[in-house]
């Protein structure tokens, strides 16, 4: 594909995600600092596509050739990090949802007085 043309595409998608995230932040469906990120992500992304000579600075702080390398590092590593964070919630879930249905098996085992059950 033609630098230019990435040049071109990689901002417009940016902003349909950030438009898009704006909306659910303004139904108060996003949080603020999720929305903050996101928009810093894309326009970090922005800044990236236009500017890749940039990106060898951040190369030579982790002493890799090329800034592409870099930058591609450190995505492998943050969505390593999310696959984690997401780990966690998911077993935190899971052990929540197995104590609530443990509660409502008791609460339904157990007689009510004034059921009208009378023996």
């Amino acid at each position: 594909m033609n630098l230019l043309l990435v040049k071109i595409i990689v901002p417009i998608i940016g902003l349909l995600a950030v438009a898009g995230a704006f909306v659910k932040w303004r139904r108060r469906e996003l949080p603020t600092g999720l929305f903050a990120g996101w928009t810093l992500l894309w326009l970090a992304i922005a800044l990236v596509v236009q500017l890749p000579q940039k990106t060898d600075v951040i190369a030579q702080l982790f002493g890799i050739g090329r800034g592409v390398d870099a930058l591609m590092f450190l995505a492998v590593l943050a969505l390593i990090l999310l696959v984690f964070r997401l780990y966690l919630r998911v077993e935190r879930q899971e052990r929540e949802i197995t104590t609530l249905v443990r509660e409502i098996a008791l609460l339904k085992d157990t007689p009510r007085l004034g059921s009208g059950n009378k023996e």
